[in-house]
């Protein structure tokens, strides 16, 4: 009888250190969750204000959190070929601007902002 009551404790505690275990997991997993979610947030906000820079740091953040997200660096990428096509402005480099611009459209991402700020900024140069 006591060997049974003994196994039958030792069951319950090691059910309870593997539930406690897996709601630590979740946790962090939703912090996680929540920094990415913020960055991209604070990201589009940033593009709809054409604070480029801003933006790209705030992608960076939420790589931190997510480091294999092809869609965090695909808007990275668009963001830093945006800025160097505006920058390229002050040196009368149309036809660099037109290519870089040309070259965010090729980038797959899901959202849109960059690449509407990037037409519509080729609207303007043509």
């Amino acid at each position: 009888m006591k060997k049974r009551v003994i196994i039958l404790m030792v069951l319950i505690l090691g059910i309870m250190v593997v539930d406690c275990n897996k709601s630590e997991t979740n946790g962090q997993s939703e912090g996680i969750g929540q920094e990415y979610k913020d960055a991209v947030s604070k990201e589009k906000s940033n593009v709809i204000d054409g604070e480029y820079d801003k933006a790209i740091d705030y992608f960076k953040l939420a790589l931190e959190s997510k480091e294999n997200d092809t869609e965090a660096k695909n808007l990275i990428e668009q963001l830093n070929l945006l800025v160097e096509a505006k920058d390229s402005e002050e040196h009368g480099a149309y036809f660099f601007q037109i290519v870089k611009i040309d070259k965010i459209n090729v980038i797959d991402t899901k959202m849109d902002g960059v690449k509407k700020k990037a037409n519509d900024y080729k609207d303007v140069v043509l």
